[in-house]
């Protein structure tokens, strides 16, 4: 499968709640009235971005695959990403995704390695979305640079794009899943809370335990050694406590432990992104981010 470079996918969200008046009394002088747009959801891909503006998708940035929906084209402002009533999007490598609130998706972008989740053939892009197969009940979505994740409300994660090194979580290596209705990953509990880097997916399960999965050949996966290049099904962190949140990097991921002062870390390390004031040493294990006093 395809590893990329150069960058990765993350997804991060806040609400942000205002109270700010109405505008100029309603009726003239360039006022709108009525309460600002609620920004729900920000996500940043390999070079493009997307906004959630109360249900109403907007992305900017590099939009040559179609992943901007705007015509194969580059944008420096925000365009309209031609879907509405979002509960949950996604910027990844060379694509996007929303979540709707009636539980379905719809993707666009590249489709290299299936990654739009329409089913075969792969190959080629849309410039314009398609609807995700299969799933009925998403409740959230992330995506890596070639892969996707859907978290269903029953708790089970569904993954489907490219399977480098394992991503998907599939018991093998190496090809493309363009079909989301394939079995969930097999993990021992519901999932809460998950996060996708460059051929890695980490996962938190509803007892604060954290899996990882895909490639490990820096300790991406947290799992105390690097003996095997990657897993191919989740391998479980021994060494963290309990967590409630987990994000991933290129190669590098970080959890919040519940309850702790302190975020820790493991993986990739040559630019010091491990936290532990040790750059370039990389760490399989999870090491605390040292904190500097404000």
């Amino acid at each position: 499968g395809a590893t990329g470079g150069g960058g990765t996918s993350t997804t991060s969200t806040s609400t942000t709640s205002s109270t700010g008046g109405a505008g100029g009394g309603g009726t003239g002088g360039g006022g709108t009235g009525g309460m600002p747009p609620v920004l729900r959801q920000l996500s940043s891909g390999l070079n493009h971005n997307c906004l959630n503006v109360a249900g109403s998708t907007k992305c900017w940035g590099r939009g040559t695959d179609g992943q901007l929906n705007n015509g194969n084209s580059n944008a420096a402002m925000a365009v309209s990403l031609g879907v509405s009533n979002v509960t949950s999007i996604v910027a990844a490598g060379f694509f996007s995704c929303g979540a709707q609130q009636a539980g379905n998706a719809v993707c666009v972008g590249s489709d290299k390695n299936g990654q739009l989740g329409d089913g075969p053939p792969l190959g080629g892009a849309s410039a314009t979305p398609v609807a995700v197969k299969t799933l009925s009940t998403i409740q959230s979505m992330k995506g890596g640079y070639y892969h996707v994740c859907a978290l269903l409300t029953d708790g089970k994660l569904h993954c489907w794009g490219s399977n480098g090194q394992g991503c998907l979580g599939k018991g093998m290596a190496g090809g493309s899943v363009p079909d989301p209705s394939t079995n969930p990953v097999a993990l021992p509990g519901k999932v809460v809370d998950f996060a996708l880097g460059q051929d890695l997916s980490c996962a938190i399960l509803d007892g604060g335990s954290v899996y990882c999965w895909g490639w490990n050949h820096v300790g991406q996966l947290g799992i105390g050694n690097t003996m095997n290049p990657n897993e191919t099904l989740p391998a479980k962190l021994t060494t963290l406590m309990p967590a409630r949140k987990v994000t991933v990097g290129s190669f590098h991921a970080c959890a919040l432990p519940i309850g702790a002062k302190t975020a820790f870390c493991w993986g990739y390390n040559s630019n010091g992104q491990l936290g532990d004031q040790k750059t370039g040493v990389n760490s399989s294990s999870p090491v605390s981010v040292i904190l500097l006093k404000s």
